[in-house]
């Protein structure tokens, strides 16, 4: 066994997608070391949970999950041993002493696990301080990022080049370790899947029909399209005989599912649900059509096809699928002036919106439905073969 491989913490993200795209690395990790113990440290940058941890705990902002929300990727997890939560939103509401000492009750937290090696998945000075705050003697991270002089192991090959699912794969190379296989996975709960057979036969669902999930939710109103162009390419499928579509969001996506409900022409089926539940719907379902997002890759995860809707600047690090026969990636080359100056995306609505990116306004329905077409029906070689 390498050196300081025997306890492992890996410092992740909050958001779903990340952490699912984390999963081929735990995977080869735990495969090479099937003896080490491995620690997840999720940093919640958005308030997606509800209060946890022992009440009036001095440790209740960081406290082993109770796999709720975005954690929900971790129960019974195959290669993860234990999960802990940091709400950082919370910490960071705090003000001079009270956020000093709430800081450092963090940090001894983490101390008392005493890791031998810390892996920090995203360039970000939170990660790196609070890897070397916490006295782990291998601090694994990227080295273009601020603060970098506090690692100690910085792979050269990793870096924003590479696509999210290898940049997680490629930190782990100075432990010897190296993925095999890029896919990814969700364990679904018999529960869930019970859930998800109700819901299709409550609303009528068809297993003779093709079953397209819409998911139009994101963590940044930037990611989303407009109610109206899911509206429109909902509307565009309903009038096809062969599709069955419904509406799944979460509890933050309310207001963008009341302004989408009054541009259909008929009612949809609708689900608001957990992760677990939304996975098993996913699953049953022939297709996931949802902007860059946590869903798309819930999707994936449980080996339902896909089509993202993204903005152009995103395209190489979110790209990360490559069966293009099972994941379609659409995006916009239309970069708005802005945009241009510096080659980052403000995520600028385009006038008189308050969702979705002004280098997304190019996208149309029309676009989509015929990919749907293509993907569902058997068009995809065809068409491509056309396109040589």
């Amino acid at each position: 066994m390498v050196k300081y491989t025997d306890k492992i913490l890996f410092i992740a993200e909050g958001q779903l997608g990340d952490n699912l795209l984390l999963g081929p690395a735990l995977r080869a990790f735990k495969q090479k070391y099937p003896k080490s113990s491995v620690t997840v440290l999720i940093m919640h940058r958005r308030k997606y949970i509800k209060e946890a941890g022992p009440p009036g705990d001095k440790f209740s902002l960081i406290y082993e999950s109770n796999y709720t929300g975005t954690s929900e990727v971790y129960r019974n997890h195959p290669y993860v041993d234990k999960v802990i939560e940091l709400n950082r939103e919370k910490v960071k509401e705090l003000r001079g002493a009270k956020r000093l000492r709430a800081e450092w009750d963090c940090i001894s937290y983490i101390r008392k696990f005493k890791f031998s090696a810390v892996v920090c998945t995203f360039p970000s000075e939170r990660f790196t301080t609070l890897a070397f705050l916490s006295g782990i003697k291998m601090r694994i991270g990227d080295s273009n990022q601020k603060l970098s002089y506090l690692l100690n192991t910085k792979p050269e090959k990793c870096n924003k080049d590479l696509n999210v699912l290898d940049y997680y794969c490629c930190l782990l190379e100075p432990l010897g370790v190296r993925s095999t296989s890029n896919e990814t996975f969700f364990n679904i709960s018999e529960n869930a899947e019970r859930f998800a057979d109700s819901f299709f036969k409550e609303n009528g669902i068809a297993e003779s029909k093709k079953a397209i999930a819409i998911h139009p939710g994101a963590s940044l109103r930037s990611k989303q399209m407009p109610p109206k162009f899911f509206a429109e390419l909902m509307n565009m499928l309903i009038n096809e005989d062969r599709y069955d579509v419904f509406l799944c969001f979460s509890e933050f996506d309310s207001d963008y599912i009341d302004i989408l409900r009054k541009y259909l022409n008929k009612p949809v089926p609708e689900a608001q649900t957990p992760v677990p539940e939304l996975a098993a719907l996913l699953k049953k379902s022939s297709m996931a059509i949802m902007p860059d997002s946590g869903p798309r890759h819930l999707a994936a995860a449980v080996g339902t096809k896909t089509i993202a809707l993204i903005q152009d600047f995103a395209e190489k690090r979110w790209e990360v699928y490559r069966d293009e026969s099972r994941h379609v990636v659409i995006m916009s080359h239309n970069i708005c002036d802005t945009c241009k100056k510096d080659g980052k995306c403000y995520g600028y609505p385009p006038d008189g919106e308050k969702y979705g990116s002004m280098c997304m306004s190019s996208i149309q329905p029309a676009d989509v439905f015929s990919r749907v077409e293509s993907l569902l029906n058997n068009k995809y070689f065809s068409e491509m073969n056309e396109n040589k």
